[in-house]
């Protein structure tokens, strides 16, 4: 089953966490025993959860340009979380 989120972070397939389908909140669940963390608003962390995408080798091996990435550049190389 594809795990597919918006680029904001809200699993697709509900626009509001307050109005979801039973599917929805299954797959909610699902996410959640597999350790991923959701804000109250029900948004994840992209930098945390986020794919980068294919490799490079497989773009240019199938002609495919490499896609802008989601994910938010960091100059912290320890993964911890900045508060500010």
């Amino acid at each position: 089953m594809g795990r597919i989120f918006y680029f904001y972070g809200m699993l697709m397939g509900c626009f509001s966490a307050a109005v979801c389908s039973a599917n929805w909140i299954s797959r909610w669940r699902r996410l959640e025993n597999e350790g991923v963390t959701f804000s109250v608003s029900g948004k994840i962390n992209i930098n945390s959860y986020g794919w980068d995408g294919p490799n490079t080798d497989w773009l240019r091996e199938n002609n495919f340009l490499m896609p802008k990435p989601i994910k938010k550049p960091t100059d912290d190389k320890s993964g911890q979380m900045k508060l500010f």
